[in-house]
């Protein structure tokens, strides 16, 4: 007898025992009045019925009780704090079978996310950061090429101002092109010959717009190319074609300043032969 006085009228639908603990932390006079002044929605609402003075929301073959956004947040809080401030899924799992209300899903996870209890009492688990790894050192030719670009040569007795790098991580031998742009095609222009003769497995590479291109990422998915992007302004991530950028720099600019007439480009293709 005990337990059907306090059973609400409003359950009469539902039979789960849990059921009764969720929806009992409201009233139904709580609910009707709620209800009351929501008419419109409810009235715009589709898929609704009514029962014992109480509008639900049927969904999937199921009904839930429909309440407002505002109202949503009173039962989330109570649920909330009557089980012990549980998490978002948790919330989820108790309230969704029982009440409709829009952007159900935001609001729970926007309350737990600014409950003050949980912030300050809770042990924090982020999702597992990935681990930092070393590539390399390669083992054989064409494990590991590297690539990168050097600018600012324009108007050195040539059109061209760009000079594309790349460089076998085991042999240290290096092949350049010279162009006037940093598109993808300038990049598939100085792979494609290499990859014809070689396995290419891995290239490394910096995270210019050519390069990060779709263009150049399905060339390398056909050509069965594994591509590893360093880190935004770190150039210590590709360490040896830094190097050797600075090398090619050094013997250009001395060969032209000592009076070479020759375009740039010229001069470079001799430096890395």
């Amino acid at each position: 007898m005990a337990d059907l006085l306090s059973r609400s009228p409003v359950l009469e639908y539902f039979e789960n025992e849990d059921v009764i603990q969720v929806v009992n932390l409201i009233e139904k006079p709580e609910i009707i009045q709620d209800q009351n002044g929501n008419i419109a929605e409810l009235k715009a609402a589709k898929k609704t019925e009514r029962r014992h003075g109480i509008t639900y929301k049927k969904l999937n073959d199921k009904s839930r009780i429909f309440v407002s956004g505002k109202f949503g947040l009173k039962i989330i809080k109570k649920v909330h704090e009557y089980y012990g401030h549980i998490g978002v899924a948790k919330l989820k799992e108790k309230i969704r079978p029982f009440y409709y209300f829009k952007n159900f899903d935001q609001l729970i996870e926007e309350f737990c996310k600014g409950c003050s209890i949980c912030v300050e009492n809770k042990t924090r688990r982020s999702r597992v950061i990935g681990l930092l790894s070393k590539l390399g050192p390669a083992t054989e030719p064409f494990q590991i090429i590297s690539i990168d670009t050097v600018g600012g040569f324009a108007g050195n007795k040539s059109p061209k101002k760009y000079m594309h790098i790349l460089v076998d991580h085991f042999s240290r031998y290096a092949w350049i092109s010279s162009t006037k742009s940093q598109c993808a095609t300038d990049f598939i222009n100085l792979i494609d010959p290499i990859v014809k003769r070689n396995n290419i497995k891995i290239i490394l590479a910096d995270q210019y717009t050519g390069i990060n291109s779709s263009e150049l990422k399905k060339y390398l998915t056909r050509m069965k190319i594994q591509i590893v992007f360093t880190c935004v302004d770190c150039p210590q991530s590709n360490g040896l074609n830094e190097r050797l950028n600075q090398t090619l720099v050094n013997r250009i600019r001395c060969k032209f300043n000592s009076g070479d007439k020759r375009a740039w480009s010229v001069i470079a293709d001799e430096c890395v032969n």
